[in-house]
């Protein structure tokens, strides 16, 4: 037995089955207690509708396929047209002929609907009720916690501020305390390094006092008698000797303000022995300065040479490894002329002739001696920050 045939069995048993049940309708009725007469009508008709079109689809097809050969596409359009044809005037009969509900049935029914419907409408009512109930007490007790813990955060936080306010003062007053520690420390480290640079300046200074020394012995051991003065002779008294020094140091000082207004950190000194400057550029020491005033002008002396004058700077600049700047001020017009001598051609140094135009009153040769400045400057500048 195949598929097919047992489809057909089946089918028509389960055809047979509706159709005895629908002819004892109300003996079956009365033994169904607990589904509604419309409920087991509708449960009826599907099945019997179902075990119709399966039975007579089941027959078309064998009859078609297998008694009259006909082509597979034709005979599943034939069985599909008979199979419904059957089924629609089958369940016409049935529904005709066969079981159907009283008129009592029926107003049971609806009556059992609207009753059902109020019920269903009173417990979703009751539910719904409830449920808003219970969530309107969740939400209440749900407020009194985060107030509860609103308020808990609120003290926690006032907590913390209090307690940071304690820490930032005592984190103040220990900060205070570091840096007067500190400033003591800075004014300590200060006070030490101006006296290494004093303890260095007299080092220079007593050195440049034993060449002096030694160079005035030797002189005194070859002066063998009086130089003559030919011409006019000049007589210099102590009076002149002071103002001369008391212009020279003036133009100094005037001319380490100067430095000053270019950027320069200058030291200066004054005393037989010492360089007359220490120059610096953001801290770190860059050259050695030596000052020289003269009064040049064009109706008199125009040049000066400067020979053994600067002995107590080259030395300072060969024992710290710096170029030497000789600064030369004329006490006319207030020109200043500089010149940067390098360390390696500090041991070759002979003498410097100041330039002519430093005893100039003109316009254009006063700006190049301004631009000696400049150059100075950017000279100096650069070799800091490399």
């Amino acid at each position: 037995m195949d598929n097919l045939e047992m489809t057909i069995l089946i089918s028509g048993f389960t055809l047979s089955l509706s159709c005895f049940v629908d002819a004892n309708w109300k003996c079956f009725k009365g033994l169904v207690n607990w589904i509604s007469p419309a409920k087991l009508l509708g449960i009826l008709r599907l099945t019997q509708g179902a075990s119709t079109l399966t039975f007579l689809y089941s027959i078309a097809t064998t009859m078609v396929c297998k008694i009259l050969w006909i082509d597979p596409a034709m005979a599943l359009v034939s069985s599909i047209i008979v199979t419904v044809a059957a089924t629609a005037l089958i369940g016409q009969l049935l529904s005709k002929k066969g079981a159907k509900l009283t008129a009592e049935e029926t107003v049971d029914e609806k009556a059992l609907r609207t009753r059902i419907i109020e019920d269903v409408q009173t417990i979703v009512g009751k539910a719904a009720l409830t449920i808003s109930e219970n969530v309107e007490k969740r939400m209440t007790k749900a407020e009194a916690n985060i107030q509860g813990y609103v308020e808990s955060y609120y003290k926690r936080v006032n907590t913390l501020l209090e307690r940071n306010e304690e820490t930032l003062r005592y984190f103040g007053d220990k900060m205070n305390t570091i840096n007067r520690v500190i400033e003591g420390y800075n004014e300590i480290a200060r006070a030490y390094r101006e006296e290494a640079v004093k303890r260095e300046a007299l080092t220079l200074q007593i050195e440049q006092v034993a060449r002096l020394e030694e160079e005035y012995l030797r002189r005194l051991e070859a002066l063998d008698h009086k130089e003559e003065v030919r011409g006019e002779k000049v007589t210099l008294t102590s009076a002149d000797g002071i103002a001369s020094r008391t212009k020279g140091n003036m133009a100094q000082k005037e001319t380490a303000d100067f430095l000053r207004n270019c950027g320069f950190q200058v030291e200066e000194y004054y005393g037989v022995g010492l360089p007359d400057y220490i120059i610096r550029w953001q801290g770190k020491r860059v050259a050695i300065g030596a000052h020289k005033a003269f009064t040049l002008s064009r109706q008199g002396t125009t040049q000066r040479t400067i020979k053994n004058e600067l002995e107590a700077e080259i030395a300072a600049a060969l024992k710290y490894k710096l170029p030497l700047v000789l600064l030369v001020t004329n006490l006319k017009n207030k020109r200043r002329w500089a010149e940067l001598i390098s360390y390696e051609k500090l041991k070759e140094f002979e003498r410097f002739t100041t330039p002519v135009i430093l005893a100039d009153d003109v316009p254009e040769t006063e700006r190049i001696c301004m631009e000696s400045i400049l150059r100075l400057k950017e000279i100096l500048s650069h070799h800091a920050t490399n």
